[in-house]
């Protein structure tokens, strides 16, 4: 969830004090296209003469459109007063350090990584505590995409040493670093310390936010991934399974993913009328909720077209018996 920027009501700025409360009512309750409509009309109160409260009502609409789902309309609005609030109070204040993490949330969300990366990496010397936990995780995550697995490493390692000094070992964000070390060590080839940090993970969650949170399903689609992977298709499919009755309930859409790429684990345990089935439906629901361009639904056409080809190369064998 993205964060509102908050400024002292002062002078002028009380004429539209009542509507901005009771928009930050709204998005706390989350309501958030209605808090939206009410941000729009606090931005048109103000006309279109530069200030700084203008500026964070335009930021804190884009917010409330990204949750709302409505991320087009988001982006230019985030990117307008970002810039405009770094322009008026200055790019260090705690309020344009607001508005640019906003916005490389924003990037993230929507798959520009390589934007929000490089938002992130700007805003990381000024960040503190568990913000800049996070931005190390989210660093780590953007170099694993990029490639560069070393410095995955290093930007993980770092945020895994500064959640275990300012937070404690069973903290749920030192969790989530952990586990982006481990993203990072797998891909480096480093199999044993990757399962380690993956459990680990696992079991911070447990501990701290419990079972049924789909932080913890991430975490074991993320451990089944690896499984997978490394050919142990009995354990992933046993973790694709709970992680997707988890997610069930809290990210439907991710439910969906999970179980699609259970799907991949039943063909390559040659369970293919079942794999066939699952797929089938799984990618039918992802092509119409997702956008073309989603890496996921790019993978689980890659997975439909390996499963449609071996099946059919299996059908040729048997007749030319």
């Amino acid at each position: 969830m993205g964060k509102l920027v908050l400024i002292v009501v002062t002078g002028t700025m009380l004429v539209h004090a009542g509507m901005r409360e009771r928009a930050h009512e709204s998005y706390l309750a989350g309501h958030y296209a209605e808090a939206a409509e009410q941000y729009r009309q606090v931005l048109a109160g103000f006309g279109e003469v530069q200030s700084l409260a203008r500026a964070v009502a335009m930021e804190n609409l884009g917010v409330a459109l990204r949750e709302a789902g409505q991320v087009d309309e988001a982006r230019p609005l985030m990117e307008r007063a970002a810039l405009e609030i770094s322009e008026l109070n200055g790019i260090q204040s705690a309020e344009a350090v607001q508005a640019r993490s906003n916005l490389a949330a924003l990037y993230w969300s929507s798959g520009d990584r390589e934007k929000a990366g490089r938002l992130f990496r700007e805003l990381l010397p000024v960040a503190t505590g568990e913000r800049k936990i996070r931005y190390y995780g989210n660093l780590a995550s953007v170099s694993v995409a990029a490639g560069d697995i070393p410095a995955a490493e290093d930007y993980a390692r770092r945020g895994v040493e500064l959640a275990s000094q300012i937070l404690g070992p069973d903290h749920p964000l030192r969790a989530t670093v952990l586990n982006n070390l481990a993203q990072a060590e797998r891909f480096a080839g480093k199999y044993l310390e990757a399962e380690s940090g993956y459990r680990e993970a696992l079991g911070i969650w447990e501990r701290s936010v419990g079972r049924t949170h789909p932080d913890y399903a991430k975490g074991l689609m993320n451990l089944a991934s690896f499984y997978h992977e490394r050919g142990r298709d009995a354990g992933a499919e046993q973790l694709y399974l709970e992680a997707a009755e988890i997610l069930a309930k809290n990210e439907p859409e991710l439910a969906v993913v999970a179980r699609n790429e259970l799907a991949d684990v039943l063909r390559a345990e040659l369970r293919y009328t079942e794999a066939s089935k699952l797929a089938r439906s799984t990618l039918a629901r992802m092509e119409a909720t997702m956008p073309s361009d989603d890496p996921r639904l790019a993978r689980a056409r890659y997975n439909w077209a390996r499963l449609t080809a071996e099946t059919s190369h299996r059908k040729t064998l048997r007749a030319a018996r």
